[in-house]
């Protein structure tokens, strides 16, 4: 899962939280539907049960009902004391049987009997409606419902065959008495009705519980009552079949252990080796009891199910179908401005912040469009900190390079300046040496005064051509203290180009910051939807995954910021190092403006000497007449020469030495600037990265 892409997250989760539940449901429904079905087909089973129970209790209760009203008729008890005292063959019987047989024609006609036939005491057949010749004259005292008739009780035969109509018969036998309802049993009345009407009961309306609907009677050894409605026992099966199955055992031992509230609902194997849904129970046939079985095949009882499985299934297929394009939908919409918005990131990570970010993206409404707007403010940002970050270095460069071009015309000033100092040195130490042959000498002054003066005059061209020369060092010390003042000037810019560029590199570290708080506070929302998410349960899984990805999305603008810090702090490193090498650059113009104005010190100090040389050439001239007289004078006036030859022998000396000083100087700054010119160049190659 931690590689699939957003999209097809969104789509595995509407499987696992849409179509996998709705699948899970639709077979929980299929389940519970088949169990609603059975359970319904079942308590339509128990009713249809309930209402033939009723119905054979009602149809037994009316008939003996239409038993009583018979047996209390006058043709009925009337022709019974008739035969008790006059006999079959009176002429009074005979004519009282015509009426009689029509009021029993009559009664088997309106209620659908077989017969109805009349016994007397000792239970012979006096007359039969239908049965005349199988019946009239038999005598069927050996009846056990004949006997209970004979003795006052109204009852009811079980189902049986009868061997004088063939057939299989139930017969209700009431008691006939000499008054109608009072007196002695004078015979019984009796109604033959035929097996088929169970049949008709029972099988009556059983359509209505399934085109398979089954519905039999049995007795306590299994035998079947009836026919069956369905299968190999519809005809001739009654008093002949025995049922065996899980049904007819549970309801035998009810039967013998005459536990007639005993009912079930349950699913077996019929006879027919079928799985059928049946309800049975106990009911009573006159002055018995049976069981009765509804049974309707399982097959057709959920048939409807089978439909509904399949309407189930394409629903389901349907509405999985549209889910599944809903989600790739949906996937699509999400994920594909988050590629986008992440593709953007890439490009700003990689430095090109050249494109805006697209105003689409920009211009929705949702954390998309703020999490666009906040790159997009960011972009600009970094432009601008860019763009003046590359001005900047490109005015420390173009400083370094004045920088540079100024050491290099001081450094040529100072060698000339050097020279010309090692010349005085030069001048300074023949003065000095002269000054001691002419003290030697000097009593041979006189000798050779013409020449001294000859010495003299040049001595006055040299002490010119020395003003010459300290004249022309203080004007270059001018001009190297105006070189110094520009490289002091130079070198401000170059501080101040810097601490501005430090200052901007110092903005693109509050600009990172603000993107590392944006991200952070993206992280901290991300977090709060996936706690949101885990509330939520099931259906905030999607939520999760979004506030994932988004989270993810925090993590990568966080890794952008801690490069552009990289580089920040890589910026400013390169920044105050170049801070540092221009105070170590102003540092030394100080010393070289501290050494020039040193040195401008010792050239004034020289110059004054040379004036006071050319003042005592003036006085040697004017007395040199007096020469000779003033010899010792003469001897004072060298040894003061010599001392002065040796100030400036020192001075120059010191000259010389300010200058080497100065020189080193001037190249320290000139190496500094070099540096500070790679510095600026490291800059603007750390600034291309850039595109902007």
């Amino acid at each position: 899962m931690k590689n699939l892409r957003m999209s097809k997250k969104l789509i595995v989760m509407f499987v696992v939280t849409g179509l996998i539940p709705m699948l899970v449901l639709s077979f929980f429904l299929q389940g519970r539907t088949a169990e609603e079905i059975s359970n319904g087909i079942l308590s339509e089973n128990s009713l249809y049960f309930a209402l033939k129970g009723e119905e054979i209790s009602n149809y037994y209760s009316q008939r003996a009902e239409d038993g009583l009203v018979l047996s209390s008729v006058p043709d009925v008890y009337e022709g019974l004391g008739i035969v008790a005292e006059q006999g079959l063959q009176s002429i009074e019987w005979k004519k009282h049987a015509l009426s009689l047989n029509k009021l029993l024609n009559t009664s088997v006609k309106e209620y659908g009997f077989l017969d109805i036939y009349v016994t007397d005491q000792k239970g012979n057949v006096i007359i039969a409606s239908e049965y005349k010749f199988s019946l009239e004259g038999k005598n069927l005292s050996e009846n056990e419902y004949i006997q209970k008739g004979l003795s006052g009780v109204q009852n009811w035969s079980p189902i049986s065959y009868s061997e004088y109509i063939k057939d299989n018969t139930i017969t209700l036998s009431t008691p006939v008495y000499e008054n109608g309802k009072s007196g002695t049993v004078v015979g019984t009345l009796n109604i033959l009705l035929h097996q088929d009407v169970m049949d008709q009961i029972v099988h009556t309306g059983i359509e209505r519980v399934g085109e398979s609907g089954n519905s039999y009677l049995i007795n306590e050894e299994g035998l079947l009552l009836t026919n069956t409605k369905q299968g190999d026992y519809v005809e001739n099966a009654a008093l002949e079949i025995v049922i065996d199955t899980e049904a007819t055992k549970m309801l035998s031992d009810a039967l013998i252990k005459q536990d007639y509230e005993f009912e079930f609902t349950d699913t077996y194997i019929n006879y027919s080796g079928n799985k059928v849904l049946g309800s049975a129970g106990i009911v009573k046939m006159g002055d018995t009891y049976a069981a009765l079985i509804i049974e309707v095949d399982e097959t057709e009882a959920l048939s409807t199910l089978d439909n509904m499985k399949n309407i189930i299934f394409i629903m389901v297929g349907i509405a999985g179908v549209l889910g599944l394009l809903s989600a790739i939908y949906f996937a699509t919409t999400i994920s594909k401005p988050i590629k986008a918005v992440v593709e953007q990131s890439k490009v700003i990570a990689n430095l090109d912040i050249s494109n805006d970010i697209p105003e689409k993206l920009v211009n929705r409404k949702d954390e998309i469009g703020d999490l666009s707007k906040a790159l997009k403010s960011i972009v600009g940002s970094l432009k601008v900190i860019v763009s003046e970050i590359r001005v900047s270095s490109e005015q420390v460069a173009a400083s370094s390079e004045e920088l540079t071009a100024t050491t290099q015309q001081s450094s040529m000033a100072t060698e000339e300046v050097a020279r010309t100092v090692e010349e005085i040195a030069r001048g300074a130490s023949d003065q000095a040496r002269n000054t001691e042959e002419g003290s030697l000498k000097a009593v041979q002054l006189g000798e050779t005064i013409e020449k001294d003066q000859s010495y003299i005059k040049n001595l006055t061209k040299s002490s010119q051509r020395v003003s010459d020369v300290v004249s022309e060092g203080l004007i270059e010390i001018e001009n190297l203290t105006r070189i110094s003042e520009e490289s002091n000037r130079e070198t401000k810019k170059v501080h101040d180009g810097i601490i501005k560029t430090n200052e901007s590199a110092n903005k693109i570290g509050e600009a990172s910051s603000v993107i590392a708080s944006i991200a952070e506070q993206t992280n901290l929302l991300a977090l709060n939807a996936a706690i949101e998410a885990a509330r939520a349960g099931e259906a905030g899984r999607g939520f999760a995954v979004v506030a994932e990805e988004i989270r993810k999305l925090a993590e990568q603008s966080t890794s952008s910021t801690q490069t552009i810090d990289e580089v920040v702090q890589e910026l400013q490193s390169n920044s105050n190092a170049a801070v540092n090498i221009m105070e170590k650059v102003a540092v030394i113009l100080n010393k070289q403006t501290e050494s020039v104005n040193v040195s401008k010190t010792k050239y004034l100090t020289i110059s004054e000497a040379i004036m006071e040389a050319q003042r005592a050439v003036e006085d040697l001239n004017m007395s040199g007449k007096e020469m000779e007289k003033v010899k010792e004078e003469i001897l004072d006036t060298l040894q003061n020469l010599a001392a002065i030859a040796e100030e400036n022998s020192a001075s120059t000396q010191e000259v010389s030495a300010s200058m080497e000083e100065q020189a080193a100087a001037i190249e320290e700054i000139s190496s500094s600037s070099e540096t500070l010119s790679e510095l600026a160049q490291n800059m603007q190659s750390i600034i291309m990265k850039f595109k902007i």
